[in-house]
């Protein structure tokens, strides 16, 4: 799930964020993720 929603944001991400702050970005992306499945699982 956290996979699928990273290849539908990353594209995107590397054409307008620079590469310094992918990293940072795409983690807090994993973070909000990982909320999003914690409430679905409840």
């Amino acid at each position: 799930m956290k996979r699928r929603a990273l290849s539908m944001v990353l594209p995107l991400d590397i054409l307008i964020v620079p590469k310094p702050l992918l990293g940072k970005y795409t983690f807090e992306i994993n973070g909000v993720c990982d909320l999003c499945a914690k409430k679905e699982m409840k």
